[in-house]
């Protein structure tokens, strides 16, 4: 869970910074209210949005947005602090696109001073941090380091320090890491900063973790934990718990000593629990994410999912992709181990889509190890095979530095050798035969090390022409899955135009023809009964068409449907039965199988409600029935749907059985499914329907 504790620590350098700025929210607003003059008043409203910049993302853009209109009376440098302003908002939730556009505006604007080139290489550097890119954020944020250096700017000069130890961490080099860690510790101890101190005690820890010696982690973590307990930093707390969770596991596992793993669980616990009462979302992301790990490791597969599902729901929520990555990772190892199978390989699949989108190397790695378990167990081998292959190939790029490094080594060590056989022959003082049969066996050797060597060398350079063809593969097949994407884009995007056309264009103009006939009635005689019996007839066709229509443009609107939609929509369907037929009881059973946040697709929810109307229709316009139940139930692979009433049924052997009937079993057959219908004259009728489904969860609506 190396990650969670990664994003913890950015966070608490990011926090370090909101709490200064949160204490002045009060004293703004007054300001704002007291001053007349358009220039401070602008200045005002940015400053009121970084005090909101990590609390309150709503009034964050609202103050930012205020301040718009008077920017072309503003300095440059409030215009710049306007746009870094915005570009941290979309780097907190995920959007690189538009946090790209506000740093573009910043770039011809961070040299005014060196407060803007400080914020610039601080913005540049989340930038390239959040996309995983740790040579560039390291590169922006050392030019951050040196201008608080010149500026002998203590406090900034920690902030990026900080930064610049986790950069060297993420590129593995741990002694630069450590270096800047311990200037930031040196500075903090200066200036008396117990939560700076805490934090760099947290950090050095978590370099010693990477390196595997776990007992000197936890000797940091342990001073980390001591300056938290009498802190008020209860964040700070939460992440050392945290960290404290995975050295014991990280040991634990180590050390096969289940009793250091159920005290990791117990840390995780003690996190999570703070985190909620202070409703520090980051630290429940971080607690379930590890809770779930921890409760795979342990064998309780069942506790796993229950913690998997809420951890990659709140990751999804706050945009944490490796959050959701990791959450998604560890579920589908926990449904496999459950055998379901189905749930297991959505879960993974988007987890790997995830992975290559924000190019996390490792995730997909893993990703396609799981996958391939999952699919050797439904016995699809060919899948597996495939999936293997595609891991083998990643293990092999990822891999491909450390071959090198290899290599080198070993051609070293043979030169090494070499010279040592040398001069042990000039030393020698033995007999002319012991000399030259040595000589001879240096030649041998000498020989055998060179073929060697040539051989290794002849080896690395066919394995990169292998693993760059492989590449040239990849790199295709990305460009056609990019090609499928962006046509499955602009299908959602002609269905959501078309819906909104049917909404604003034809549902305007049927509620305008229903408000007509309403006004012609209302205009008429009381002698024309027929004409306005015929009115409110036609009125009521183009209202039950408007509900028709919204029904199609709810459909249209939703890629997935989920029961709890559905549910609600056939709520309306059997109020809107009642009322037009009052004499008639209706009933809508849902079995508690159905799990309300799992999803049909957008075709077989649709299908599903107009075989329901229809029958209910059915019902009240034939069958002269008092009670109409309809009933919804599930088991593993199929979705049943019943619609009974008490009416006086009719013979399923008439050839006129009318378009209704034809219209239920074409929707029927559109989702593979089948429909029975039983009647008998006095006896009533029953509709039974039933499709197979594989259901989604409610977060891969």
């Amino acid at each position: 869970m190396k990650f969670t504790y990664l994003l913890l620590g950015l966070f608490f350098v990011q926090f370090s910074y909101a709490q200064e700025e949160a204490k002045e929210i009060d004293s703004l607003k007054y300001l704002v209210k007291k001053t007349k003059n358009d220039i401070e008043k602008g200045q005002l409203y940015i400053d009121l949005s970084h005090a909101y910049l990590y609390e309150i993302n709503d009034s964050l853009t609202h103050y930012l947005e205020k301040a718009k209109p008077l920017l072309s009376k503003q300095p440059d440098s409030i215009v710049f602090k306007w746009h870094h302003n915005y570009m941290l908002y979309y780097l907190d939730i995920s959007n690189m696109d538009s946090a790209s556009y506000h740093r573009e505006k910043m770039l011809p604007l961070k040299d005014i001073n060196n407060t803007t080139k400080s914020n610039f290489s601080l913005d540049s550097g989340y930038f390239y941090y959040y996309q995983s890119d740790f040579t560039n954020a390291l590169e922006a944020w050392k030019v951050g380091y040196d201008v608080a250096v010149q500026d002998n700017n203590e406090e900034e000069q920690v902030s990026f320090a900080s930064k610049i130890a986790l950069c060297y961490q993420q590129l593995g080099n741990y002694e630069e890491a450590i270096n800047f860690q311990q200037k930031t510790l040196d500075l903090a101890i200066k200036n008396g900063d117990k939560e700076e101190e805490s934090r760099s005690y947290n950090n050095t820890a978590m370099l010693f973790e990477k390196l595997n010696q776990y007992e000197k982690a936890q000797e940091y973590l342990l001073k980390s934990y001591e300056i938290d307990s009498i802190t008020d930093d209860k964040e700070g707390l939460v992440g050392t718990l945290m960290n404290l969770g995975i050295v014991n596991r990280k040991t634990g596992e180590k050390q096969n000593d289940t009793a250091k793993i159920i005290l990791a669980k117990k840390y995780y616990q003690e996190g999570l629990q703070i985190s909620k009462e202070i409703g520090y979302e980051q630290g429940v992301q971080g607690g379930l994410v590890n809770l779930a790990n921890i409760e795979l490791t342990l064998g309780n597969d069942e506790k796993s999912i229950e913690y998997g599902f809420e951890a990659v729901d709140l990751n999804e929520k706050k945009g944490n992709k490796i959050g959701e990555i990791i959450s998604r990772l560890n579920l589908a190892i926990a449904l496999k181990n459950e055998e379901r199978l189905q749930e297991a390989e959505a879960q993974i699949k988007k987890s790997l889509d995830l992975s290559k989108k924000t190019k996390f190397r490792r995730g997909e790695q893993d990703g396609y190890t799981v996958l391939t378990s999952i699919q050797e167990r439904k016995g699809d081998y060919k899948k597996a095979l495939g999936n293997y292959k595609k891991y083998v190939d990643i293990k092999d790029s990822i891999s491909s530095n450390e071959v090198k490094n290899k290599v080198n080594e070993l051609e070293i060590s043979f030169q090494t050798a070499q010279k040592e056989a040398a001069l042990a022959d000039t030393r020698t003082t033995l007999a002319e035969k012991e000399l030259e049969v040595r000589k001879k066996n240096n030649l041998i050797y000498g020989v055998g090390g060179g073929a060697l060597l040539l051989g290794l060398l002849g080896y690395l350079f066919y394995n990169q022409q292998r693993l760059k063809n492989r590449q040239q593969v990849k790199e295709y097949e990305l460009e056609k899955a990019l090609v499928k994407i962006e046509t499955q884009n602009r299908l959602q995007e002609q269905r959501l135009r078309i819906s909104r056309d049917l909404h604003d264009n034809i549902g305007s103009q049927l509620t305008f023809i229903t408000s007509s006939l309403d006004n012609l009635k209302y205009g008429m005689k009381d002698e024309e009964v027929k004409t306005k019996e015929k009115l409110t007839e036609i009125g009521a066709f183009t209202k039950t068409t408007i509900n028709e229509l919204r029904d199609t443009i709810w459909a249209m609107n939703k890629e997935k449907i989920t029961f709890e939609d559905l549910e609600a929509r056939l709520g309306n369907l059997l109020d809107q039965a009642r009322t037009a037929s009052s004499e008639i009881n209706f009933d809508l059973i849902i079995s508690p199988e159905i799990n309300r946040e799992d999803a049909l697709s957008s075709v077989e929810g649709m299908n599903l409600y107009r075989i329901i109307q229809e029958a209910i229709n059915n019902a009240i316009k034939y069958a002269e029935a008092n009670h109409i139940t309809v009933t919804l139930s599930r088991n593993r692979t199929n979705l049943e749907a019943t619609i009974v009433d008490n009416g006086k049924g009719f013979n399923t052997e008439s050839p006129e059985l009318g378009n209704g009937l034809t219209n239920m079993k074409k929707r029927i057959n559109e989702i593979q499914g089948e429909i029975d219908i039983a009647s008998s004259i006095g006896k009533g009728t029953t509709v039974k329907l039933r499709f197979p489904i594989a259901i989604n969860t409610a977060n891969d609506v």
